[in-house]
């Protein structure tokens, strides 16, 4: 005992009894903030992942391209769309049943803008509605979630200072309408000519019909792509599948249009490019390569997936370069998350436009039908991929060797997989407890795909929910037909909650060829493991 409290043992006891349930209370008031606070940021981020595609979500729907008008109408006349006379930066939103599906990359000052990606399938009718609609992002809408994140982490800049800037930041909306196309599938359907057609919709006086007046819209095509309709889970796979990917490739040494050092830097190791591909089939991308830090001769020893393909699929093979900027525009994601003013409305909205924020320079792009890319034999060089179809996009690429391998299913090897165990992260992006009680340990599930035609992604089993933990050990056994050498499979793990189940992250991998459990892991998952045997 201290001198107070010998001088003073009544009162001090009182002031014990008192302090600690008020103590207590204030704990749990603070945990249940904070749980709410963390579920209402997992519910935003579980809502900004992509829809996996099922055998119920039948069709996307790909905007290839658009023609703008040269001047924007307003109400006082025609007027340049952007500062110093500028070309428009048009980007995409796509809606299904008043639902928006899909927003596209912005693409920088032209009138005649191109987009090879796209949304998942999804299930739809002829009597569907569909709503496209072009916008022209403002300097704003890019630098916004960025100039939110720099604001957020920047040390001369108190919280009560930043969150009154980032709220007015992130709110902005200063974005102008293009044009807007709106009808139903059905009129989609006789506009483009039928699925797996692409066709500009506008010059059909069907499709014209159904596009708002008062635009600056003078060209929309359209690739309307139907999943396989003798595709099911239940059926064999196709005949046939293909390895594809890139294995070498060769950066020039400066930027082809600027004149430039790929990154910023005074000398040496600091301007070489960080290469990457990814690959594209009918705008979902199923291929990635590896980042090589600081190369420009590249080399991708990776072995390739099977991927099912038909001819009339679009493959788009995309080569990037990794920029510092993207990692910043990562960073206002924090500033989204803690931005108490904003609804989960608007905070779903910025998580969409932080996704569409990166600053990767494209280096390369091409773009053509299966039907065409097979016909270059199983090596083709950047040359030879020039002959089957012209190239989008050099900025810098020398040189490239594309493989690809046609592979008989019917005599591919096939492999039975148990997801052994999945270790999460302790805490939730938001630097909080999964879950209040127990520590947060969240309570985990695994849904598990396996690649189809098309880009999609098939449900093929789902583990039970195991109870506040960040190892659960699963044992969960996959036996299924389309499960070979080679087949990419997808395990997404979720934390179980009463109200909505919240994404935690996703791991891919390509069926190996030998036996033997294995280690696998991505962002939020720490590992994953499993066993593959024949």
């Amino acid at each position: 005992m201290d001198q107070t409290l010998e001088i003073k043992p009544v009162k001090t006891s009182l002031n014990r009894q008192l302090i600690f349930p008020f103590t207590i209370i204030l704990a749990v008031v603070f945990l249940f903030a904070a749980s709410v606070l963390s579920r209402a940021a997992e519910e935003v981020e579980a809502d900004a992942q992509p829809v996996a595609a099922d055998t119920t979500h039948n069709y996307k729907i790909m905007v290839r391209a658009a023609a703008v008008a040269k001047l924007k109408p307003t109400k006082k006349g025609p007027k340049p769309w952007d500062i110093l006379k500028g070309k428009p930066d048009p980007y995409v939103i796509v809606e299904i049943n008043g639902k928006v599906v899909y927003i596209s990359d912005v693409q920088k000052d032209t009138r005649a803008p191109e987009w090879f990606t796209a949304p998942e399938y999804w299930k739809a009718t002829p009597s569907t509605a569909v709503k496209i609609r072009l916008r022209d992002g403002d300097l704003k809408r890019a630098a916004g979630p960025a100039a939110a994140g720099w604001i957020a982490l920047h040390p001369a800049v108190p919280y009560w200072g930043a969150k009154p800037i980032n709220d007015r930041i992130l709110k902005s909306d200063t974005d102008d309408d293009i044009g807007e196309w709106s009808g139903t599938l059905a009129d989609l359907i006789k506009a483009t000519g039928g699925p797996n057609k692409q066709a500009d919709i506008l010059a059909n006086p069907n499709g014209r019909a159904h596009l708002k007046k008062g635009g600056a819209l003078d060209g929309l095509t359209i690739r309307l792509i139907q999943r396989p309709k003798d595709f099911d889970v239940k059926k064999p796979p196709a005949a046939s599948a293909s390895h594809l990917g890139l294995t070498a490739a060769t950066i020039e040494r400066v930027h082809r249009k600027l004149k430039i050092p790929w990154d910023v830097g005074v000398k040496g190791e600091q301007t070489i490019p960080d290469p990457y591909y990814l690959i594209y089939v009918n705008g979902s991308p199923v291929i990635a390569g590896a980042v090589n830090e600081n190369a420009f001769k590249v080399a991708w020893s990776r072995t390739l997936p099977a991927v099912d393909l038909r001819d009339e699929d679009l493959v788009t093979i995309q080569i990037l370069d990794t920029d510092v900027g993207t990692k910043l525009a990562e960073k206002g994601r924090h500033a989204i998350l803690f931005s108490w003013s904003l609804s989960n409305d608007a905070k779903k909205k910025l998580f969409d436009q932080l996704a569409k924020a990166s600053t990767d320079d494209e280096i390369f792009r091409w773009s053509g039908t299966w039907a065409k890319l097979r016909t270059g034999g199983p090596s083709i060089s950047l040359e030879g991929l020039a002959k089957l179809g012209p190239v989008k996009v050099n900025l810098g690429l020398a040189a490239l060797t594309l493989r690809t391998k046609s592979v008989d299913l019917a005599k591919a090897e096939p492999r039975k997989i148990e997801i052994d165990t999945a270790t999460v992260s302790k805490k939730a992006r938001n630097g909080l407890a999964w879950d209040l009680g127990r520590k947060g340990a969240p309570d985990l599930f695994i849904r598990c795909y396996v690649a189809d035609a098309g880009g999609g992604w098939v449900k093929i089993a789902e583990s039970p929910v195991l109870k506040n933990q960040t190892t659960a050990t699963f044992s969960l056994k996959l036996n299924h037909q389309r499960l070979t050498v080679g087949r990419r499979v997808k395990v997404v793990v979720y934390d179980k909650d009463l109200r909505s189940d919240d994404y935690i992250d996703a791991v891919t991998f390509d069926i190996p060829e030998a036996e033997g459990q294995f280690t696998v892991s991505s962002g939020f998952v720490r590992a994953l493991k499993f066993t593959v045997s024949k």
